[in-house]
């Protein structure tokens, strides 16, 4: 693993940090990136699939759900639990739990909350310990 970027966000709205994502997702994939989104459950994968279709007046983030669809956006969702495609340059991670290796850089969006905001310390000890290269952005 070589960076992971913390994003920290000030909005409480309740779906302030998915549409974050959103705009990380579509800034990443308009760079060429191969972006894959990493969720906890079938609910909030859902959630998102929907949101990048229409969290922009005036465009959408293509995308599949890995590994049930055959890829071919450069942006996929899946389950944490199924791990991350090969090849994934991006990996935005809004599950609860560590990204592996498998991906040179991921973001981390951490929510204005007080749980959420130790959670995030907890997994930015983690990655510490494993020696990434380490951002973060207080928006």
């Amino acid at each position: 693993m070589s960076r992971v970027d913390f994003y920290i966000l000030s909005d409480s709205a309740a779906t302030a940090r998915e549409q974050f994502a959103c705009r990380l997702v579509a800034k990443a994939a308009g760079l060429s990136n191969r972006v894959h989104v990493l969720l906890d459950n079938e609910s909030t994968l859902d959630a998102l699939d929907t949101l990048l279709w229409t969290f922009s007046d005036d465009s959408f983030v293509a995308h599949d759900r890995w590994p049930d669809d055959d890829i071919a956006a450069s942006v996929t969702l899946g389950l944490s639990q199924d791990g991350i495609p090969e090849g994934a340059d991006v990996c935005v991670n809004l599950s609860d739990t560590l990204v592996s290796d498998d991906c040179a850089r991921v973001a981390e969006i951490v929510a204005a909350d007080e749980v959420a905001r130790a959670a995030g310390r907890q997994r930015f000890a983690e990655y510490r310990d494993r020696s990434a290269e380490m951002n973060t952005f207080k928006l």
